[in-house]
């Protein structure tokens, strides 16, 4: 495996290192501690439970080579950023935010340059999205116009100021003016 390859795996190593010895600290310290009852031999934290289940689904999809582990992973990060997981137990807030988190996650967007193009697509709008917002963009301006008088409609397209909907919109009802005058002379 290339050096390359290796560096996309370096944040959730760190993580998992990072988590095993949390684990460890709190376990540990839980046997020196004698306020603790006899019977308890385990200490798991609810927000580590959960960063270790993210962690395990990133595993499992990794050893299936499914590609989304690093999906998975981001999130589970971005989660760690807000505090709805804990890998560790040293942490850096600033407000609301685990710095220490953002920095791995950061590191991890840095080492999988093709996740921010995966995300980035999410926010492209396709062909007919676009075509669809224009269209009722265009219906916004025909109501707003279907009171205006043809000259000013005229007006609109030849000063060519508006945004393009506008013009189309007035365009549309001109001609639409056009054939129901027409309609109206055919019945007379």
């Amino acid at each position: 495996m290339k050096a390359k390859n290796l560096m996309q795996f370096i944040p959730l190593g760190i993580v998992t290192l990072l988590s095993i010895l949390y684990f460890l600290e709190i376990n540990l310290t839980m046997y020196q501690d004698e306020t603790i009852t006899k019977g308890s031999h385990l200490s798991i934290n609810i927000k580590y439970l959960l960063a270790i289940t993210g962690v395990s689904i990133t595993y499992l999809l990794l050893f299936l080579k499914i590609d989304y582990w690093k999906h998975v992973f981001a999130v589970v990060l971005m989660t760690s950023i807000f505090q709805l997981t804990q890998f560790y137990s040293f942490t850096f807030y600033v407000s609301f935010i685990d710095i220490s988190s953002l920095a791995l996650f950061i590191f991890h967007l840095s080492a999988n340059k093709n996740l921010m193009d995966n995300f980035r697509s999410f926010h492209k709008k396709s062909e007919e999205e676009i075509v669809e917002s224009n269209e009722f963009q265009i219906q916004f301006f025909e109501k707003k116009y279907n009171q205006v008088h043809s000259d000013e409609l005229k007006l609109i397209i030849h000063q060519n100021t508006m945004v393009p909907e506008a013009i189309e919109a007035a365009r549309r009802l001109i001609q639409k003016r056009r054939q129901e005058r027409k309609l109206v002379e055919e019945n007379q």
